[in-house]
């Protein structure tokens, strides 16, 4: 999970070298930001049990 996020921040940072468009490139970088920041909650979670019934 943390690869992919980095990996796609990284993508995002560079996506008007690879051909990119700059929307496409903020959706990236944004979209790896959060899922960096919610993988706290998630290990949290899954050490605590926290929302164990959620399906």
């Amino acid at each position: 999970m943390l690869a992919g996020n980095i990996m796609a921040i990284a993508v995002g940072t560079v996506g008007s070298r690879i051909g990119l468009g700059r929307s496409r490139s903020i959706t990236i970088t944004v979209l790896g930001t959060t899922g960096l920041t919610a993988f706290p909650l998630f290990m949290a979670d899954v050490s605590t049990g926290w929302m164990s019934s959620m399906g």
